[in-house]
């Protein structure tokens, strides 16, 4: 619904729908803690819903920073940063915090 919105300019119902997302899988995720049966299980179900989170939050900072909502938009990279340890998404991430983190100073 997100990616709809998104694609209608509808940025503010967007943003509306990828924060929902995210509150979802972080729910999900910690449901499916509580229900694993396996530790393989456990670490698939874990790696997919930290992989979800990852995504939304990177669309809930391109939706803030479309609406101008740059501290906003720092603080989700910022989170996803600190969720993830692929090295190469946390160059990426980097890299967008430190760009907002300059834009930010001169706003």
């Amino acid at each position: 619904m997100g990616l709809m919105y998104t694609l209608m300019n509808n940025n503010e119902k967007a943003l509306e729908c990828f924060e929902k997302t995210f509150e979802f899988h972080a729910q999900s995720l910690s449901q499916a803690v509580e229900q694993t049966d396996s530790l393989m299980s456990l670490l698939r179900s874990s790696h997919d819903s930290t992989n979800r989170q990852l995504a939304t939050l990177n669309k809930l900072a391109e939706m803030s920073y479309r609406l101008e909502d740059y501290p906003t938009a720092l603080d989700f990279y910022r989170r996803a940063y600190d969720m993830t340890d692929d090295e190469k998404l946390r160059e990426v991430y980097q890299a967008k915090i430190e760009f907002l983190s300059c834009f930010c100073r001169t706003r």
